[in-house]
């Protein structure tokens, strides 16, 4: 069973065409600078061969670091290029990074996940993997509270314990249901049930949660929550533009922040939204299988894309 479900995600990370044929990880990916205020393209530059790469800043280039599979069992082929910050231009310089290049911007950080009560417990969390609300002491596991199935994205807020559940699939989530365990009084605190708000939502649906200070993101079906921690009352809504989710996948997420801007991942897009209250102020299509996650340095957002015609940004009224 666990290599059907591995040979599952492989598939998964594969391309379409004919670099899915061969089941090898495209080398088709492009390097695109937007306009972090508007989202508005200023350039986007296709190297020769590139994989999904990590985008980093050092001093005025952009540094892609990726890997080529050619297939056949074979060790993937490290490629490096750069760019110019400012033009998109590629250089002619490739090879090693090197140890005196200046301070390096790494890709936007996502916000952290709290694994650790006030008094000092520390939960253990794995994804789909841990059944009930556990943790660690002198090497054994203790059992906090039991769970009817497997908890899923756990944030620790203050005293509470906030989770979905898994079912074992990351997909089943019981129509996207949101909880919150009050660690002293032992109770439910809040249940947070998306089905009120979105009526065509499935029982089998994947649903993320992320804390932002005094906020709980919480995302199903393309839809973006803002929960109050302590009451789980919902702050705002904002309904994501629709994307096509391919079959046996989920629009995953994963979120940041930048001064007042969150900027979210889901599936293939990247949003940036105003935090305060969910506003859209644009949205970005990184193409099928693109790598939207975000490198922000000057004002700009450094994006790995695929062949896609970049679209015009998508701003809220």
């Amino acid at each position: 069973m666990s290599r059907v479900i591995l040979a599952l995600c492989l598939i998964g990370l594969l391309g379409r065409g004919a670099y899915a044929d061969s089941y090898v990880i495209p080398p088709d990916y492009h390097v695109t600078c937007l306009d972090a205020a508007t989202g508005k393209v200023l350039w986007d530059t296709k190297p020769p061969k590139m994989g999904p790469p990590k985008l980093s800043i050092r001093g005025d280039e952009v540094i892609a670091e990726s890997q080529i599979y050619s297939g056949n069992d074979e060790k993937p082929k490290r490629v490096i290029y750069r760019f110019n910050r400012n033009t998109g231009d590629l250089s002619k310089r490739s090879g090693a990074i090197g140890e005196t290049a200046r301070e390096e911007i790494l890709p936007l950080q996502k916000l952290p996940r709290n694994l650790a009560a006030p008094d000092g417990t520390k939960f253990e969390y794995s994804p789909g993997n841990t059944r009930h609300l556990t943790t660690i002491k002198d090497g054994q596991e203790i059992i906090l509270k039991r769970l009817d199935d497997y908890a899923y994205d756990l944030n620790i807020f203050g005293d509470l314990a906030i989770f979905t559940y898994s079912g074992g699939y990351v997909r089943d989530t019981y129509f996207g249901e949101v909880y919150a365990w009050s660690l002293k009084s032992k109770k439910l605190a809040w249940k947070f049930e998306p089905k009120r708000r979105i009526e065509s939502l499935g029982r089998s649906v994947y649903t993320g949660i992320a804390v932002d200070g005094e906020r709980v993101l919480v995302s199903t079906d393309q839809v973006l929550f803002a929960l109050h921690p302590k009451s789980g009352k919902v702050l705002w809504e904002t309904n994501l533009p629709r994307q096509k989710i391919r079959r046996y996948d989920s629009p995953w997420i994963r979120v940041g922040r930048v001064g007042e801007v969150l900027y979210m991942t889901c599936y293939e897009d990247l949003f940036a939204l105003r935090a305060k209250d969910g506003k859209l102020i644009w949205s970005f299509d990184c193409g099928p299988f693109g790598a939207p996650w975000p490198t922000i340095a000057g004002g700009k957002a450094y994006v790995a894309t695929r062949d896609l015609p970049p679209r015009k940004a998508s701003t809220s009224k």
